[in-house]
């Protein structure tokens, strides 16, 4: 299901927003999502939301959500613990509480240098049949290059391992980003 609205958006807008507490995601656009249950009563909700993403980890009294996205620092509720342009978070963002530690990192690509490999990449990680894998391809006209959006979420033990690839064609520009969140107990 599609809702929201789409908006044009550079990689020099793109922000992290990492959030404790509930947050309302109603109104983003998503293009595609999944919900999964995990043990300890934790449920992980992933979804696309145009060239963005959001992953969620929430249980009764819990939330953690991690948005890389345009407006990321718009008001969603719960309380941020950052919220940053990601051309600006150099040394990634860690934070650890009662229930789980959480760490972000991220790189930049060239996007006409990386695609094949990037492609490559992603296929090796749907083969490995990950817990959550989703991708949307924008901009599918012509011959104009188009722009993907790819979430993987991998599962070890009490580890979530998420991978994204957001890719700005028109800017020759891929951002990778890579968390790790390590559920205590």
């Amino acid at each position: 299901m599609i809702r929201g609205e789409i908006q044009d958006v550079s990689v020099a807008a793109l922000e992290l927003a990492v959030t404790i507490g509930q947050v309302d995601l109603s109104l983003l656009k998503i293009f595609c999502e999944k919900e999964v249950e995990l043990k300890g009563g934790y449920i992980l909700h992933a979804a696309i939301i145009g060239t963005s993403h959001f992953v969620q980890l929430r249980k009764s009294g819990f939330c953690l959500t991690e948005m890389l996205a345009c407006d990321a620092a718009n008001e969603y509720g719960g309380d941020k613990l950052i919220s940053r342009p990601i051309l600006s978070v150099k040394n990634g963002f860690d934070f650890t509480c009662d229930e789980l530690a959480y760490k972000f990192s991220h790189k930049e690509q060239s996007y006409s240098e990386s695609y094949e490999q990037l492609t490559s990449e992603w296929e090796a990680k749907i083969e490995a049949q990950p817990l959550i894998h989703m991708a949307h391809e924008f901009n599918v006209q012509g011959n104009l290059p188009s722009a993907r959006t790819m979430l993987t979420v991998e599962k070890e033990g009490s580890e979530l391992r998420i991978f994204t690839a957001h890719e700005y064609q028109e800017e020759n520009k891929v951002v990778l980003s890579e968390s790790l969140i390590s559920i205590h107990g």
